[in-house]
């Protein structure tokens, strides 16, 4: 995800719930609380259902009062967005142990058909954040991103490595396509993914289509590829700016 000042460096303290809890400990912290909390997204009505979920463990009194979310746009060249107005709160719930805590905001797009990226912060009373993750399956990402209408969520050149004759994607960040797909696939696959031969298309700019995946089984991947395509003038670039849609319209009328 793209990195910005105030993401906190997340160390590995401690290990519980088969290890599925980080602890985040910020300069000149002794203790902190530990979370397990993901964000996740949902498209209704052309507004985007934003819900941040998981558990709160070691609790210090007053050290949150609500949460915030951070908005990216994947594959526009726009700055990434907190989302102040509309914060969510934070009612840890105790559990015996440990607190769960959910809430629930809906939110306008600024624009339709494009993907974007809800990052999960915890916000301190004195304004400080600190970002939420989730250590699924290893994976820290707790971030939403949105699988709505027909947008690409990575565009990049296509690549393979010939030791293994398996695909790989590499994005085009300096266009501003920050999410990232890790991983391989198969020559199989991937002919299947773009209907046509996959090794035609090496060293071509393609893009792809699906979503990322949340809590699974071990192993299991990070994304869900759907379609794979050709771009339309065969270049990177970033999506072009548009006037609002009627989505964006409706959703700001819910």
């Amino acid at each position: 995800m793209s990195g910005k000042g105030d993401i906190m460096r997340i160390n590995i303290a401690r290990m519980v719930a088969f290890g599925l809890t980080v602890a985040a400990l910020g300069a000149g912290e002794s203790r902190a609380s530990h979370f397990v909390a993901a964000a996740r997204v949902e498209c209704v009505d052309g507004a985007h259902v934003v819900t941040v979920a998981g558990s709160y463990y070691d609790p210090i009194a007053g050290e949150y009062d609500h949460l915030v979310l951070r908005r990216e746009a994947i594959g526009t060249c726009e700055p990434d967005v907190y989302l102040e107005d509309t914060p969510l709160p934070f009612v840890p719930v105790d559990e015996g142990g440990f607190s769960s805590f959910s809430s629930t905001v809906t939110l306008a797009p600024p624009r339709d058909n494009v993907v974007y990226r809800y990052v999960p912060f915890a916000v301190r009373p004195d304004g400080s954040r600190r970002y939420i993750s989730h250590n699924c399956d290893l994976d820290p990402r707790g971030y939403a991103l949105t699988d709505c209408g027909t947008a690409p969520f990575l565009r990049g050149r296509l690549e393979i490595n010939w030791a293994t004759w398996y695909f790989r994607i590499v994005a085009c960040e300096a266009d501003c396509w920050t999410e990232t797909f890790v991983g391989e696939i198969s020559a199989a696959n991937m002919t299947a993914l773009v209907d046509e031969s996959a090794f035609g298309l090496i060293g071509q700019i393609v893009d792809v289509y699906g979503r990322r995946t949340y809590c699974g089984m071990m192993g299991d991947p990070g994304h869900i590829i759907t379609h794979i395509e050709r771009t339309v003038d065969g270049a990177c670039g970033s999506v072009p700016v548009e006037a609002a849609g009627w989505g964006h319209v409706k959703a700001m009328y819910r």
